[in-house]
């Protein structure tokens, strides 16, 4: 089952710790910025790098097998592409307005309207009755993480 493959694990694990060090954060615990750093940092690393493999559904140890990339269309992997950076740039726009940095604000509302598109788009297709594993794995990544996003701007 590709849902139980290490990179998704490894996804889950940090999107939690993430979550955790921003409640925690607005609950006074400053204490939590190093787990808050340390998750954001793993998953701009894996998202910038591995973004297209997670969003398309292929195994870590498949990402080198040239035979992983016959049934996906070349459209589908430059989209996990781009929203695997479009992730990035929110996940560092987090650190730029922890940071109260310039263009923290900017970077954050640039990327939650591209996470939109891809929402927007994979909810039409999911409705329509696809059944491509892009769509699903991207709504789920863009609803997550504009949440998180609304969560930053509400407490932070």
């Amino acid at each position: 089952n590709p849902f139980f493959s290490v990179m998704k694990k490894v996804e889950i694990i940090f999107a939690s710790a993430l979550l955790l060090s921003l409640i925690f954060r607005v609950t006074a615990h400053k204490e939590v910025a190093i787990m808050f750093i340390i998750s954001i940092l793993a998953l701009l690393i894996l998202y910038t790098f591995l973004g297209f493999a997670l969003f398309n559904g292929i195994r870590f140890r498949n990402i080198f097998i040239s035979q992983s990339y016959t049934a996906i269309k070349p459209l589908f992997l430059i989209a996990g592409i781009v929203h695997g950076l479009t992730i990035t740039l929110l996940l560092v726009s987090f650190l730029f307005r922890i940071q109260h940095w310039v263009y923290g604000t900017l970077m954050m509302t640039i990327s939650s309207v591209i996470l939109a598109l891809f929402l927007i788009i994979s909810f039409f297709k999911m409705q329509q009755g696809s059944t491509n594993p892009f769509y699903k794995e991207s709504l789920t990544r863009s609803g997550y993480y504009l949440l998180v996003v609304a969560g930053n701007v509400a407490f932070l």
